[in-house]
């Protein structure tokens, strides 16, 4: 008995270590297929090249414009994603076009509609699969999911489910529990102003962070009003997880603010050291006699 419990352990574990391997083996050689695709775009190898290329159905059916498309549209419906837009942009566009997180619902209702019309031209395109090359299979089967779920964002986004009236979760999975460390350190922290028109531009924008919270607060309310809320515990687990998020606001107030990691790059030298000595003392003189107009007892 002993014997045949020892082979049946020992046959467990070969099985197992088998099995680690095969996925480690496979996970290598996707990445090595990925490695090869790139190099091939690079125009390092004819065959690589000519592998990862469209196949003729796809160019048949636009399926290279389509992605194209589908990414310019992210951006256009997610402006406070640009700083993550592949092959980059360009410092004046990312302070022209950047906007935070905008939970207003028609802007939700703009993007749930968006997302369900390119998933019917998707559809529209008229591919043969059976003609599509393997990666051309798996875009086409990860745009569709793509777009079921809000260009991949399946909690707050969804207009007609509703959801973005219950407030954050258990696991604040929503975007405004990423405010801080998306829109605020890596859009906003970017912008490093050049001239005292910069610092405006970044201040007004700063103010529409506010009116992110503000309104995500108005959709909470309309949700206590229709009736969409969460049960006790979940609300409660929703405000603790949303305060992980926020930790040192959630601990100091609004003093909290100055130990938050998310605003580190703002505060730091750096964000204005490309803006001229002489221009920040002129900025500071006009917010002095700005501040002496409004509150007349207040002298420097």
């Amino acid at each position: 008995m002993q014997k045949n419990r020892f082979l049946l352990i020992a046959a467990g574990i070969i099985a197992v270590v088998g099995l680690i391997l095969f996925i480690v083996g496979l996970v290598l050689v996707t990445k090595a297929n990925d490695k090869d695709c790139a190099a091939g775009v690079a125009g390092q190898s004819g065959a690589k090249r000519d592998r990862c290329s469209y196949s003729t159905e796809a160019k048949r059916a636009g399926l290279d414009n389509f992605l194209q498309k589908v990414q310019d549209t992210y951006f256009e419906l997610h402006p406070q994603d640009l700083i993550f837009k592949p092959g980059g942009v360009k410092p004046s566009v990312l302070m022209t076009k950047f906007k935070p997180y905008n939970p207003e619902p028609k802007n939700l209702k703009q993007i749930t509609d968006t997302a369900r019309r390119l998933l019917d031209e998707l559809h529209g395109l008229g591919l043969n699969t059976r003609l599509l090359k393997p990666h051309e299979k798996k875009a086409i089967a990860q745009l569709k999911h793509y777009h079921q779920h809000n260009f991949g964002k399946p909690y707050d986004a969804d207009y007609y489910s509703g959801d973005f009236l219950m407030g954050p979760n258990l696991f604040c999975w929503q975007a405004i529990c990423n405010v801080g460390f998306s829109d605020i350190k890596s859009g906003l922290g970017n912008f490093h102003p050049k001239n005292l028109e910069n610092v405006r531009l970044f201040l007004n924008k700063m103010k529409l962070v506010a009116g992110t919270f503000s309104t995500y607060i108005k959709n909470m309310r309309l949700g206590i009003k229709s009736g969409m809320v969460r049960s006790t515990e979940e609300c409660l687990a929703g405000i603790n997880a949303f305060k992980r998020s926020y930790l040192q606001i959630s601990l100091q107030g609004e003093q909290g603010i100055y130990d938050e990691g998310y605003m580190k790059p703002i505060f730091s030298a750096k964000f204005l050291a490309g803006v001229k000595s002489s221009d920040l003392d002129e900025w500071k003189k006009r917010e002095r006699e700005d501040c002496e107009r409004v509150h007349p007892g207040i002298r420097s």
